[in-house]
């Protein structure tokens, strides 16, 4: 078991792939940003909220990077298994992490 699991997952859907920067399209390799498949989202969540079940020690701590307005769906996925779930925003006010304690 893991005291930790921390991620930036890929959350980008592709029908945002026009709001990315060109630095980040042009460099940046696809499965990074979409996941298998080229379709992200929200995917990578419910797997990280999966293995965080699986793999942390009761007590552990799951946090990962979510993108804009991604925050209460994932906190959402978290809430089975985990406590003390929260959203944590950046410098600009936007959600950015979600976090929870293994129950």
């Amino acid at each position: 078991k893991f005291d930790a699991l921390v991620s930036n997952p890929p959350y980008v859907d592709e029908e945002s792939a026009h709001l990315l920067s060109s630095e980040v399209r042009r460099f940046e390799p696809k499965v990074a940003l979409f996941g298998q498949g080229g379709r992200a989202g929200t995917a990578a969540f419910c797997r990280l909220a999966e293995l965080g079940r699986m793999l942390l020690r009761r007590g552990g701590v799951i946090a990962f990077e979510v993108g804009v307005g991604q925050g209460e769906e994932a906190a959402r996925l978290l809430g089975a298994g985990f406590r003390q779930v929260r959203t944590i925003r950046d410098l600009q006010g936007i959600v950015r992490v979600v976090l929870g304690v293994r129950r």
